[in-house]
């Protein structure tokens, strides 16, 4: 029997009352978990859960489950550490026990996404704000769950590009693009895993890269796009746009040896300066390629627009983070004056222990939610 048939033959015996009905597709999981020959039946059962359940119970599942987050925290730290200690047969076995753990969850019917919801695990407010923004037509609920999806998959997809596993890497790199597809390191790191494998065009890397763009809002980490696709162009011997992109880089982090380096090693191998950089050569460089040189000016206004909303609502916690990701793209003097006046209500507010965090309230103004 396939999915399809083992939910008509589940539905024929379901009562209706959700929780008999739960406690029936619960005793079903435990009578087949880790059954390699009843996979279709665990999917089956999860993909009823998450249809049946409604949004108010799924709510109450992931309040509950947030007691969680902070050992979940402590793990990953803890995976990080041993990447950074080259431990990585230690930072494997973390990382897909986490794995086994967040696939229950699916495999349960709590983060698994339906007709009526999709789940993602943004790391951030912005990363959500910025999704939302850019799938306007997507008509399912969007929501955020709170375990890190994304994060796990990345690092394990990490571990594994250290341990030279490109494929399993590229698998990994995948499932993090689709738990968080608006990270600009999730992004640029499976585009070089495609590379690597030879899964992907030089026409179309450059084409995912430049997709980052539209959701990169931290200067360092825009200086780290720049950077990616500066080593793309040396590795082409383009050196000219190479030295743009690791100039421009350097507007956002001037603190980056890598870049100063790679600067050095073209000078090198081609004999250009930044002498030899004019207006017209940036100005081509992004006709040719579409790569703008300056901020996304969508990203900021986005920024402003949530911030000044956020305001409005006395959100002076949630303002302050929105205008301080505008303020660090575009230094702006009356973004500066509006921080300074959230800057005061923020102190008031903290000595009366009042303020409150109101992204919701936010969104769904913006996107009409």
């Amino acid at each position: 029997m396939n999915d399809k048939e083992i939910i008509k033959e589940l539905k024929s015996v379901m009562t209706g009352d959700l929780e008999k009905d739960t406690e029936f597709l619960d005793s079903i999981i435990e009578k087949f978990e880790g059954s390699k020959e009843d996979k279709d039946t665990l999917y089956a059962i999860g993909l009823l859960i998450s249809e049946a359940v409604p949004f108010a119970e799924k709510e109450k599942l992931v309040q509950s489950f947030e007691k969680e987050v902070p050992r979940i925290s402590e793990e990953l730290d803890k995976i990080a550490n041993s990447i950074g200690n080259g431990d990585y047969d230690i930072a494997l076995s973390l990382a897909e026990k986490l794995i086994e753990e967040g696939e229950g969850y699916i495999n349960d019917g709590t983060f698994k996404e339906n007709s009526k919801m999709v789940f993602f695990s943004f790391e951030e407010s912005m990363q959500e704000v910025l999704y939302r923004s850019l799938h306007r037509k997507e008509r399912r609920e969007i929501y955020a769950v709170p375990f890190p999806y994304a994060t796990i998959y990345f690092m394990y997809g990490s571990v594994l590009w250290n341990l030279e596993e490109f494929e399993e890497a590229q698998t990994a790199f995948e499932k993090a693009r689709k738990w968080n597809p608006v990270s600009a390191s999730i992004t640029l790191q499976y585009a070089e895993t495609l590379s690597i494998n030879g899964n992907i065009s030089k026409k179309k890397c450059l084409k995912l890269f430049n997709e980052v763009f539209k959701y990169t809002f931290e200067p360092k980490e825009l200086a780290y796009v720049y950077r990616t696709l500066g080593k793309f162009f040396s590795e082409n011997e383009l050196w000219k746009e190479a030295y743009i992109c690791y100039n421009t880089s350097l507007k956002y982090d001037d603190n980056s040896g890598n870049a100063y380096n790679e600067l050095e090693f073209i000078q090198d191998e081609s004999g250009i300066t930044e002498n030899d950089i004019s207006f017209g050569d940036e100005m081509k460089f992004t006709n040719n390629y579409g790569i703008s040189l300056k901020p996304n000016q969508k990203i900021i206004k986005l920024a402003v627009d949530c911030g000044e909303e956020a305001y409005a609502e006395e959100d002076f916690e949630m303002a302050k983070y929105f205008l301080d990701i505008a303020y660090n793209l575009s230094p702006k003097a009356e973004i500066k004056n509006l921080l300074d006046e959230i800057e005061k209500e923020l102190n008031s507010w903290l000595k009366l222990n009042k303020y409150r965090t109101n992204l919701w309230v936010v969104t769904c103004r913006l996107f009409d939610i």
